[in-house]
């Protein structure tokens, strides 16, 4: 396990005009070495990512058991970022 943080920003890339272009390249990288992200920073997943590589299939077993009236948010909904 490897555990890294960075503050702050870097110039968005000469060829693209995506301010998240770096962190997409970061998310890749680490998707191909196994490894992930936490979510506390910007969360550019989708959707069906999340569900892929976080086990969403029991993750919706617990919500319809533990929350049968969709109370509270779905975890998508909490972390993604909106604007990406």
């Amino acid at each position: 396990m490897l555990d890294i943080a960075s503050f702050g920003s870097v110039p968005r890339h000469k060829s693209s005009e995506d301010k998240y272009y770096h962190n997409r390249a970061l998310d890749k990288l680490l998707d191909k070495l196994g490894g992930g992200k936490t979510f506390y920073s910007d969360v550019l997943y989708t959707r069906d990512f999340i569900h892929e590589h976080f086990n969403g299939d029991e993750y919706e077993r617990l919500k319809r058991k533990y929350d049968p009236h969709s109370r509270f948010p779905m975890l998508c909904d909490k972390v993604i970022n909106k604007d990406a």
